[in-house]
């Protein structure tokens, strides 16, 4: 899954990256940057540290989750490390900017749903997991639309179903109140309006 766990996050054999592409990754990410890491959200990078894994030595990114200004939790949550040459394949981004909100607001207004409602559930969360992976912030919006006209269809979905449509509505519409300035319950109504018009393709 896109959700990492909390002390190592998943490693592929992928090949060792160019100069150039970390040097991207490092001019993209700096200590201190506030960032989007795939389902986790909205997270800080406090550092950057080498640990070995099997024989290899590999660089992460060591993140803290930021909760939402509302929240009243005081737990401490535990660090992510984010291996620095997958960062971006694993969903690391840049918080949404006002240049982009119009085209989140187009994929909510389309009657659109993006992904095929009639798959098996765990084929059709790798390929969400993807989406917002491989596109972000719009890759999220069309998870959040596909999840409402998956249930036009399945009105009371199974509980892991449920949970995952839950957590991507509230990343979302907590990114777009923190981009815009407004209310998370006035962009939840806006999500909500938007997306009227979804239907089964």
């Amino acid at each position: 899954m896109l959700e990492p766990t909390r002390e190592t996050n998943q490693m592929t054999q992928d090949s060792t990256p160019s100069a150039t592409a970390k040097a991207d990754i490092q001019d993209s990410f700096e200590i201190g940057s506030d960032v989007i890491y795939g389902l986790q959200g909205r997270c800080v990078i406090v550092g950057r540290e080498s640990k070995v894994v099997g024989t290899e030595s590999i660089e992460f990114f060591k993140l803290q989750t930021q909760k939402a200004q509302l929240s009243r939790s005081k737990k401490v949550e535990p660090y992510i490390w984010a291996p620095v040459h997958q960062a971006k394949k694993q969903g690391l981004r840049k918080p949404l900017s006002p240049d982009q909100v119009e085209g989140v607001q187009a994929v909510l207004t389309s009657h659109d749903i993006y992904f095929d409602v009639d798959q098996p559930w765990r084929i059709t969360l790798k390929i969400l997991e993807k989406a917002i992976a491989e596109e972000g912030v719009i890759g999220l919006a069309k998870v959040v639309s596909f999840f409402e006209g998956f249930k036009i269809k399945n009105p009371i979905p199974d509980q892991e179903i449920g949970r995952m449509d839950q957590l991507t509505f509230r990343l979302l519409t907590r990114e777009l109140s923190e981009c815009t300035g407004q209310s998370i319950k006035s962009q939840e109504e806006r999500v909500m309006k938007a997306m009227k018009h979804k239907e089964l393709p």
